[in-house]
């Protein structure tokens, strides 16, 4: 009986201490994924955890394939429990994910203008993408179709995560529409 006893308090210490192991860990970094949206590679994304003055934690949002460079504040932050949430309330953007320890990732949902999508992020930056050097910049030109002259502007930069290239047609009000096979 004594042995039983023993065995189950070796059993009830252990599943207490996974979770103050998962809360003692450093979260602060870049955590990188990927929305499942209109593109193969999906919507990338770089969230950036950082520790905030008098303790918790402050954020940023880079949306690499529609805004590089472009860091987005996030409004509040918090890791409790292994539990990841934040709000970013300008976008009416939230995410909500659970640590899974043998993945190695926050596993969750973001969800922006009430349309929930699988995001996970991971510890990271990601794969950079490959880099073009050369063609930094904003490009413009007119192309004329059925008579009609339209605008079109390449916007390409290069990073430590390689180089990202969007166009725009602000005629045909699309904006960040994302190259992929960009060469020069």
């Amino acid at each position: 009986m004594n042995r039983l006893i023993a065995m189950l308090a070796l059993l009830l210490a252990a599943l207490l201490a996974a979770p103050a192991a998962a809360q003692q860990q450093d979260w602060t970094g870049d955590w990188h994924g990927a929305l499942a949206v209109t593109n193969a590679q999906g919507l990338r994304l770089i969230v950036t955890i950082t520790a905030a003055p008098g303790g918790g934690f402050s954020g940023q949002l880079e949306s690499l394939d529609q805004a590089p460079g472009l860091k987005i504040p996030i409004d509040t932050l918090a890791i409790a429990d292994g539990r990841l949430t934040f709000a970013m309330l300008a976008l009416g953007a939230t995410y909500e994910g659970r640590w899974d320890p043998p993945r190695n990732r926050f596993v969750g949902t973001f969800t922006q203008g009430g349309t929930p999508l699988p995001l996970d992020l991971a510890r990271g930056a990601g794969t950079a993408q490959p880099t073009i050097s050369g063609l930094d910049g904003r490009w413009a030109t007119r192309i004329e179709r059925n008579g009609v002259q339209l605008r079109l502007i390449l916007r390409v930069a290069t990073s430590a995560l390689g180089t990202i290239a969007l166009l725009d047609s602000p005629d045909m009000m699309a904006n960040g529409l994302a190259v992929t096979g960009l060469a020069r």
